[in-house]
């Protein structure tokens, strides 16, 4: 009996991940997304709930399918490979609910806009954490982690801001977010 997975299952598997992962990439490219504050508590909860019906569906068919394909493997190592395909499909569902779908959206139907997001922290003159190389950076408020924060603006822009201050960020975008381009505090207008 062949246990084995049509190759477009993997394929589909494969592209999808892929997209998935684009907002996470894109900074490396020099393309900043931001989520609108009003798109990611709207969202959230459904979400959070996308989320974890994928990785349990991902983590209850990986330790099943490994029960036919690999019965020497121990119910252990077997319930291990479900739980860390069930991980990764839990962030995979929630990078495309909460990133990947409102960047496409950005992409192809945005226009120029301004969104106003409220300054958390800045750090002049140092490098903030995170893979990419990130200058001089902006935290914002209400916003998850890996999307909160605005790098590489200039000492003297980052020096005039402070804690709850409003920045104006324009670029490409539509109510779900922007593809960051500039940004000015509002104070200035």
């Amino acid at each position: 009996m062949d246990h084995k997975l049509p190759t477009w299952v993997w394929v589909t598997i494969l592209a999808l991940l892929l997209i998935a992962c684009i907002p996470m990439m894109a900074p490396n490219f020099g393309i900043l997304f931001l989520p609108t504050v009003e798109w990611v508590s709207k969202i959230l909860l459904l979400a959070l709930g996308v989320s974890f019906a994928l990785a349990f569906v991902l983590a209850r068919t990986v330790s099943r399918r490994l029960k036919l394909v690999r019965p020497e493997m121990t119910d252990r190592s077997r319930r291990w490979g479900g739980v860390s395909l069930g991980f990764l499909g839990f962030l995979f569902g929630f990078g495309l609910i909460m990133f990947t779908m409102p960047m496409s959206v950005a992409l192809l139907f945005g226009r120029e806009m301004q969104i106003p997001y409220t300054v958390a922290k800045t750090q002049v003159g140092e490098k903030g954490s995170g893979a990419q190389t990130c200058w001089n950076p902006i935290t914002l408020k209400k916003l998850p982690p890996l999307f909160n924060k605005l790098c590489n603006f200039s000492e003297e822009f980052v020096g005039k801001l402070s804690e709850d201050d409003t920045l104006l960020v324009f670029g490409k975008g539509t109510r779900f977010g922007v593809l960051v381009a500039s940004a000015r505090p509002e104070k200035e207008e």
